[in-house]
């Protein structure tokens, strides 16, 4: 690893100086620091529960990790925990170590540091850094209305071409048939959308849904209001679940996204929460069937959802299987809980 290179945290006045704008778009493209400079402004919204670590060689940045805190509660007890995100390297000082010396400083600085998404050589890295599997998870993707012109495009794009795309063959009321639920299992139950503005008032029953939980972070109505209602890049909708004219479910979920499921794109909405009390006998596959009929009688029309839950449907592709969830928290046993995509940085 290079000598001359200095860790350092950095504090909000540092980002508009020339030197800090010049390496953020040299890695993010021309322009695009006043995006990334709301972004981190917004997490700087937690304090001291933002860290921002740099490299630096001489005046000139090369690379950066954040974190941001959070609170965990892991099996019964609350604890304080750390989400890295926003890792890079610029391109010129990649493969000489950088990543791995910014990974190891957080590694050390900071409780229960810990990672759901990276890629491979992070993977590696955090590893190598004193990280451990706690939890696994799947990225799911769970078809409303199309799934087999999606896989038979993922397969020739593996053998053949990744310039390969496939016409879109829609069938909503095949998986509304294969996926329904016995009638009676779902009587009485009704959806109804309600303002964004709404869900911080409802802390309190999404944490009595999560209680059972081995782990799960904390949804305080602090942690729901900067999550989703002062997020500068998360555009999402609310909806409750009633039975009988009391809430029993909730489910938070993005607009429409064009992103890729593997390698095909798709139309889909990604599952930012999705919440039910015992007494229901909702399981998520209740909760994703209701929000599917919904959408469906109100004209929107998607290909299907993404999900971090274990949702049992027909069919599902899952990808990559059993990822796990890295962190130095000290487990002595592997973890079922629930992570989702607003968690870390995921929601994008």
């Amino acid at each position: 690893m290079p000598s001359d290179i200095i860790l350092g945290y950095i504090q909000p006045s540092d980002i508009d100086s020339s030197e800090y704008i010049r390496f953020l778009e040299s890695y993010h493209g021309r322009g695009t620091f006043s995006t990334w400079r709301k972004l981190m402004l917004w997490y700087w919204q937690l304090g001291d529960g933002y860290r921002v670590l740099t490299a630096k060689r001489g005046n000139d940045y090369i690379g950066q990790a954040c974190a941001y805190r959070v609170k965990a509660l892991i099996l019964g007890e609350e604890q304080e925990m750390w989400w890295g995100v926003d890792n890079f390297v610029t391109k010129t000082m990649r493969g000489q170590g950088i990543g791995k010396m910014l990974q190891g400083q957080l590694h050390r600085d900071l409780p229960n540091f810990s990672s759901a998404w990276y890629a491979p050589a992070n993977n590696t890295i955090k590893r190598q850094c004193g990280a451990h599997g706690i939890m696994a998870f799947s990225f799911g993707y769970y078809p409303v209305s199309c799934h087999f012109s999606i896989l038979a495009e993922l397969m020739l794009k593996r053998f053949f071409s990744m310039k390969i795309t496939l016409p879109r063959i829609r069938m909503p009321w095949l998986y509304s048939r294969i996926n329904k639920p016995c009638s009676k299992s779902l009587k009485g139950f009704t959806l109804s959308e309600t303002d964004l503005a709404e869900l911080p008032t409802m802390a309190g029953f999404i944490e009595e849904c999560l209680k059972e939980k081995d782990f799960h972070v904390v949804r305080s109505e602090q942690h729901l209001r900067w999550k989703y209602v002062n997020s500068p890049r998360t555009r999402c909708r609310v909806v409750k679940v009633q039975n009988e004219g009391m809430t029993v479910g909730l489910i938070v979920f993005s607009e429409v996204l064009k992103q890729k499921v593997v390698h095909a794109k798709a139309r889909v909405i990604k599952i930012y929460d999705m919440v039910s009390t015992s007494a229901s006998g909702l399981s998520y596959r209740h909760l994703l069937y209701l929000l599917s009929e919904h959408l469906r009688k109100h004209g929107e029309h998607i290909d299907g959802f993404k999900s971090l839950q274990d949702v049992r449907w027909h069919p599902a592709l899952l990808y990559p299987k059993e990822r796990q969830l890295l962190s130095t928290l000290d487990a002595s046993h592997p973890l079922s809980g629930y992570i989702t995509y607003i968690d870390q940085d995921m929601e994008g």
